[in-house]
């Protein structure tokens, strides 16, 4: 596997006195796999001793868009992996001995789920069920016991006795979100839906928004659980979403509480919501001064706190977006939603809200459905936000990426053209922060050329590398589609020369993506003829 870089220069302001004063951070991704553990999306996970946990899911790329081929039993996942990042080991034990309701619920996909104690409680989810014959939203929780189910998987003994289950109406949800405000589940917005996916409304199926904030908490004895204290919240106008990020923040005046970004979809048209909601324990506020314009579709993301500036910033890695930047790096509107390389951050505290698109991009079309799993040993409040102000200067690993769906081509779906698959990638996710405000790593490229433009027959790039790198060349169509990948391999330091060839490419508009080490050239190219 061809070894990735990627290096984010994230320029964070500390905003005090409405003066912004930059303070260098920096991301490092860097990409490994494991034998046996395959690509993933829309499953369910845990943690526990630094190990992973994971149930559900799919393991084809983004759904089809007809009832026979929209969610095949064949790409539901039925295993549970456990998963050591640290060793890059897997172990695996398939579902098929657990009683039929069990195996079926937790087969499902987009579910949500809570983490107390040693259980997790697994809501929802979409998926095959025998008695109904049908793909159904399950109206099933069920809770694991995390260390012993970890454990039989890791030791290839029977994991039946790991499992409950209860019937609860109010828990069939998919796309929603879930997280936990002072040991009170917030179980935020989704819909129901019963029956075969169809475009344009086909008859095959009914779906329900929830429009609702469910609370309730989960009393345990750990032989029967029950749902207690069930109240809602409910806003027809404003929590019609699903399949949207649900963020863990601290407020500017101190308080606790989640933030809902984006979402999907309005009523009178399929796009997204741009607006965010601001939800504690004492209600919710809609963000109309805010709109989120890059990252409207549930992806990866890290929430960082600023104690000194009081500022809170979430990041947010790909997915799907309505606007994205084009190749002369102007924001455009692109009303078909599509899969995009952006990453973002939306940093606010009590002066301003600002939404920042870092000048990188992830390595492919990736991040939707995508996950972040924070590392052992980093330092973070209890709702999983990471104290900023707490991370070592130096390089510190602070988590890994995920699975997700990874494309080809940014409109895969419909008559779009392009391939998906689910991602079998982790990314190492490395803060690099420098002890003197304004000291940087030095750059990979120090001098970079690319001629003639237009071109004809063949495109020169030329370039100083001020060490021994990977480099990766690719070229794109006017679409975002790959053309060719001229350069993909470890090329000495000092001055090199790639030339690209372009006699048997059609006239037209292209991209030409290059990457040493992190450092990233994107160039418009005109192909023209003779």
């Amino acid at each position: 596997m061809r070894t990735f870089i990627l290096l984010l220069s994230v320029w964070i302001g500390y905003f005090q006195n409405a003066q912004a004063q930059n303070h260098p951070l920096e991301l490092e991704l860097e990409p490994f796999t494991i034998s046996g553990f395959p690509g993933l999306h829309s499953y369910a996970f845990t943690t526990h001793d630094g190990k992973w946990l994971i149930i559900g899911g799919r393991t084809n790329g983004l759904h089809g868009f007809q009832p026979p081929t929209a969610f095949p039993m064949a790409t539901q996942n039925t295993n549970i992996y456990v998963v050591d990042p640290v060793m890059q080991q897997v172990w695996s034990s398939p579902i098929a001995s657990l009683p039929q309701n069990i195996k079926e619920h937790i087969a499902s996909s987009n579910m949500e789920g809570a983490r107390i104690g040693v259980y997790y409680y697994f809501f929802g989810g979409y998926g095959f069920s025998t008695p109904a014959n049908d793909l159904i939203t399950f109206p099933n929780v069920t809770a694991i016991d995390v260390p012993g189910l970890m454990n039989a998987v890791m030791n290839q003994l029977p994991i039946t006795s790991y499992f409950r289950q209860i019937t609860d109406q109010n828990m069939a949800l998919s796309g929603s979100r879930s997280e936990i405000i002072d040991s009170t589940v917030y179980l935020v917005f989704g819909h129901r839906f019963d029956g075969r996916y169809n475009p344009h409304n086909g008859p095959s199926f009914t779906q329900t928004y929830s429009n609702e904030i469910r609370k309730f908490n989960i009393a345990d004895n750990g032989t029967l659980f029950t749902i207690n204290n069930f109240t809602t919240v409910y806003d027809s106008a404003n929590f019609h979403r699903r399949d949207y990020n649900l963020a863990p923040q601290i407020f500017p005046n101190g308080d606790i509480g989640l933030t809902a970004f984006s979402g999907v979809f309005q009523y009178n048209i399929d796009l997204p919501y741009l607006n965010t909601i601001d939800i504690t324990q004492g209600g919710y506020v809609v963000n109309n001064n805010l709109e989120q314009q890059l990252s409207q579709y549930h992806s990866a993301l890290i929430p960082f706190y600023d104690s000194t500036s009081a500022t809170m910033h979430t990041l947010f890695f790909g997915g799907m977006s309505q606007y994205l930047y084009d190749i002369n790096n102007v924001l455009v509107e692109d009303t078909l939603v599509p899969f995009v390389k952006t990453i973002s951050y939306i940093s606010r505290n009590s002066n301003q809200h600002t939404e920042t698109r870092l000048p990188y991009e992830m390595p492919g079309y990736l991040g939707s459905n995508m996950e972040f799993y924070r590392a052992d040993g980093v330092i973070a409040y209890d709702n999983g936000i990471i104290k900023l102000n707490d991370v070592d200067t130096g390089k510190v690993l602070i988590g890994y990426l995920h699975g997700g769906i990874e494309s080809d081509y940014p409109y895969v779906f419909m008559n779009g053209g392009g391939t998906s698959w689910a991602n079998d990638k982790i990314f190492k996710v490395y803060i690099i922060k420098n002890a003197i405000t304004g000291i940087n790593t030095p750059p990979a490229i120090s001098s970079f050329a690319t001629y003639p433009n237009p071109v004809v027959d063949e495109l020169t790039v030329d370039f100083t590398l001020n060490s021994k790198l990977h480099v990766y060349c690719a070229l794109y169509d006017s679409g975002g589609r790959l053309i060719s990948v001229p350069k993909d391999e470890l090329m000495p330091s000092g001055k090199n020369r790639l030339i690209i060839k372009t006699h048997k490419l059609a006239p037209g508009y292209y991209t030409m993506s290059f990457n040493a080490g992190g450092s990233f050239k994107n160039v418009p190219i005109v192909i023209t003829t003779k």
